[in-house]
């Protein structure tokens, strides 16, 4: 499956690169199910005003987009306490959905089912039935968090943080919806919860030949 958390973040050095002419490593460049889906704190090391390196990065980005999947990326740069904080599109939500989907087959569920995590999967592989062909709004925490994953396989202490991240966005996904609305929802999200699924899946088998 694809780091891509990885691929966001050399995207976005491209980006800082390209529209603003600032030298930044993925290293430099931190993801997070949050208010948005990626930061960096380069501004304050630099001592540059973020508000102005998010307008400018704005402007450049609307004239000549940075893509990933062959989709738009970023869909909003600001400022946040003297970072710069990127939010994602939902095509490339969408398409972080099809991609995961399509490189791995769906895993199936262990008869006993013991831990949160273990729990969490079988809830999103039960989900995963359901229709739907991207990721709904509501679902991006719970797919952000999921592929968060992918870039921790190596690294038993990181990975087990990860894990319980994902864990949480996936038991508690539409959980604070009305009846209605959670339904529709899970009508619409077969495929982010099957990507979650994929995800959680790796993590448990990542750890399990860890021990």
């Amino acid at each position: 499956m694809e780091n891509t958390y990885a691929l966001v973040k050399e995207a976005i050095c491209a980006l800082l690169k390209n529209g603003a002419q600032l030298e930044a490593a993925p290293f430099q460049i931190f993801c997070a199910p949050d208010a948005f889906e990626a930061a960096t704190a380069l501004p304050l090391a630099l001592q540059i005003p973020a508000e102005f390196l998010a307008q400018r990065l704005a402007v450049f980005d609307h004239a000549k987009p940075q893509t990933l999947y062959g989709v738009k990326l970023v869909e909003q740069v600001f400022q946040s306490e003297g970072r710069l904080c990127f939010s994602l599109t939902d095509a490339f939500f969408n398409a972080a959905v099809r991609e995961t989907n399509a490189l791995t087959p769906l895993p199936t569920l262990s008869p006993r089912v013991e831990g949160r995590a273990e729990y969490a999967l079988s809830r999103m592989l039960m989900l995963a039935r359901k229709g739907g062909d991207g990721c709904e709004k509501e679902a991006r925490r719970m797919v952000w968090s999921a592929l968060g994953i992918l870039e921790r396989l190596d690294d038993h202490k990181a990975l087990k943080i990860r894990l319980t991240l994902a864990t949480e966005h996936a038991l508690s996904f539409g959980e604070s919806l009305p009846l209605t609305e959670r339904m529709e929802l899970y009508g619409k999200s077969g495929q982010a919860c099957a990507c979650a699924a994929r995800c959680i899946a790796q993590a448990l088998t990542a750890l399990g030949s860890m021990n």
